[in-house]
């Protein structure tokens, strides 16, 4: 709540209690909404496995790209793909090697 609605005048704030425990009821429904359209958002957003393999496996080193854009575009990519392990379990091992230089 914002601190406008806290601000309540003496008169109001002597409400009976089922008044108030509706109100923090109401609250509780509209965080559990924003819960639900949050999981709804990762899930949209997933990429799947082999798509992010392909799409590494086509990035060229940061040394080598153009502008800011495209160094921007690998490095979200290669943080994704290493926060799901794929440096490690890839069918595209020797790409991953390449890129890291090892």
């Amino acid at each position: 709540m914002s601190t406008d609605q806290v601000g309540m005048s003496t008169d109001q704030v002597e409400m009976s209690t089922d008044q108030v425990e509706m109100s923090i009821d109401q609250v509780e429904m509209s965080i559990d909404r924003v819960e639900m359209s949050t999981d709804r958002v990762e899930i949209r957003n997933f990429v799947p496995v082999f798509d992010l393999e392909k799409k590494f496996a086509g990035l060229k080193k940061s040394s080598d790209l153009e502008d800011e854009k495209q160094k921007s575009e690998t490095t979200i990519v290669k943080d994704f793909a290493v926060k799901l392990g794929l440096d490690k379990f890839t069918k595209n091992k020797e790409e991953w090697k390449k890129f890291y230089g090892a």
